[in-house]
């Protein structure tokens, strides 16, 4: 387990995976193919990368609606405000399935892309609150359980 720079990392060592969380979509575009070719190099032949991230939501942070800013490259950028009132222009990029699959192809033939689309068993859930909770037996075979909630709006 190491924490990195990802776009300084050097290491002789090869890892069993790799988790970006929140981070794909704040990658310009045209560096893309250069950090997952570096994933690649880090990653043993068998390792697993997983990512999680955001898509578009309606009246968040996360709504196309923001998006005020486009560069030739297509990156798309939102303004935020913090606290004391400052404004900055923050790179966030809503990829759809196909183009991770795309940048991905290039280090894997085994893809898989998971997300939920309100459903459970047929049936169109209704906005509000979930549990969830995940059991993870490690390779040590140390067991844990993690849980929380999820909120659904419409």
């Amino acid at each position: 387990y190491e924490v990195a720079d990802m776009y300084d990392f050097e290491s002789e060592n090869k890892y069993e995976g790799f988790f970006g969380g929140f981070i794909w979509s704040h990658i310009k575009i045209q560096d893309l193919d250069n950090f997952v070719g570096s994933l690649k190099r880090l990653i043993k032949p068998d390792g697993k990368i997983a990512f999680i991230d955001s898509n578009p939501l309606k009246r968040t942070n996360h709504d196309l609606k923001r998006i005020i800013k486009t560069d030739d490259f297509g990156n798309t950028y939102q303004e935020r405000k913090v606290e004391n009132g400052n404004k900055y222009l923050v790179l966030k990029n809503f990829p759809n399935k196909e183009f991770i699959c795309e940048k991905l192809s290039k280090i894997s033939n085994n893809i898989e892309t998971v997300g939920w689309d309100g459903f459970f068993r047929g049936n169109l859930m209704q906005t509000g609150t979930y549990t969830w909770f995940a059991r993870v037996e490690f390779i040590d075979g140390v067991v844990e359980v993690y849980e929380g909630d999820l909120s659904l709006f419409r």
